[in-house]
């Protein structure tokens, strides 16, 4: 039933803390450079900065924890942004995301970038090692070169903005 998942998914995004109008940019990650996480927090800030009413969800912990709250300070994203760090229920976070943005700088296979695609999440990643093997650019995922911050901050809101984007993304990628 369509309005009880939506019930549902306002329930989540309200113990979140996330208004109903706010769409939710997420990603999960270890938190280490190789992870692209500034380049996430760069594409954060400046989709804030073009106004979209957004909030940004980070699950995941690693070596360079101190480094990324640095980094959410530096660009001013401490009421924008959600660390939740290590996240056991990853398909209740798919839950609430509306944009699934992996800005890895190397990859093997990433497995994140296919739980995203079986929770029907359109997805923006950087066209690293195997995710560019598992998206078809502009057809089950939108692909960019890594440590493009306006690359990744474009692509997501092109996604925004186009709402049979979305739900063709969506449904091709699952």
């Amino acid at each position: 039933d369509p309005t009880e998942q939506q019930a549902i998914f306002n329930t989540i995004k309200k113990e979140f803390g996330i208004g109903e109008e706010e769409k939710v940019i997420g990603m999960i990650s270890n938190i280490k450079y190789i992870k692209g996480y500034e380049y996430f927090l760069g594409a954060a800030k400046v989709i804030k900065d073009w106004g979209y009413k957004a909030r940004f969800v980070v699950a995941g912990e690693g070596s360079e924890t101190e480094t990324f709250k640095n980094t959410v300070n530096e660009y001013g994203l401490g009421g924008s942004l959600i660390p939740l760090g290590l996240c056991r229920d990853v398909s209740r976070l798919f839950s609430i995301i509306d944009v699934f943005m992996y800005s890895s700088l190397s990859e093997g296979f990433p497995n994140v970038v296919l739980e995203a695609m079986a929770a029907e999440k359109p997805i923006v990643a950087t066209n690293v090692g195997g995710t560019g093997e598992m998206l078809r650019d502009g057809y089950s995922g939108l692909l960019v070169s890594p440590q493009h911050v306006k690359a990744l901050a474009r692509a997501v809101s092109k996604i925004l903005e186009d709402g049979a984007m979305m739900r063709q993304l969506r449904e091709t990628a699952q």
